[in-house]
């Protein structure tokens, strides 16, 4: 009897742990499943998105691509897509800086980001080069502005370690510079070597 008391407990443990198992995988469930909806319903829109434009409904376009513009989570690649085709939607409304704003979007996304000049539009390619002309200069001086703060404020951090050095070499000193008064017992001689 005691070995099928010991049997049990084990049993037990493991449909316990099971039970939990499958407890959080309900739980969570839903929060699965609305992402891979969110997920499906930007690709829907990105299908939608790139149809009207083939067939030169802009403000269509723009619309159809809401459900990936608000959404969060998507894959970096989706919202490269969205954000250029929304771009490629403002240029054709005349809405350059609803595009320019597109634009920007991309590189915050991606840094690098490079049009294509044979599958892009000469006008988007352009709006492109002019968004990396002010993106970068604005990199620029924040690095410039990191290095031109270390470079004004180099004197004060020069000044800062020399003081405490300083003030470090005078408490060492003034205890008596580590010399005590008292040498104590003198250390013996090595013992001689035999001839």
């Amino acid at each position: 009897m005691a070995h099928l008391h010991a049997r049990s407990k084990p049993h037990l443990m493991r449909t316990t742990i099971m039970y939990r198992l499958v407890a959080l995988l309900l739980l969570l469930s839903p929060f699965a499943s609305a992402h891979a909806q969110a997920v499906s319903q930007c690709e829907e829109a990105l299908t939608s998105a790139e149809e009207h434009y083939v067939n030169a409904q802009f403000a269509e376009t723009v619309t159809a691509l809401e459900p990936c513009l608000t959404e969060t989570g998507l894959a970096t690649d989706q919202l490269l897509t969205a954000y250029r085709l929304l771009a490629l939607a403002y240029i054709r409304m005349d809405e350059s800086e609803d595009a320019r704003a597109a634009v920007r979007e991309l590189f915050q996304l991606d840094p690098e980001y490079q049009s294509d000049p044979v599958n892009d539009p000469p006008d988007f390619t352009v709006m492109v080069e002019i968004v990396r002309s002010e993106v970068r200069p604005m990199e620029q001086e924040v690095a410039s502005t990191q290095r031109s703060w270390f470079r004004s404020h180099m004197g004060w951090i020069v000044t800062g370690g020399t003081l405490i050095a300083g003030g470090i070499l005078a408490a060492v000193l003034s205890s008596g510079g580590g010399d005590s008064p008292d040498p104590g017992p003198a250390l013996p001689s090595p013992p001689s070597l035999p001839n």
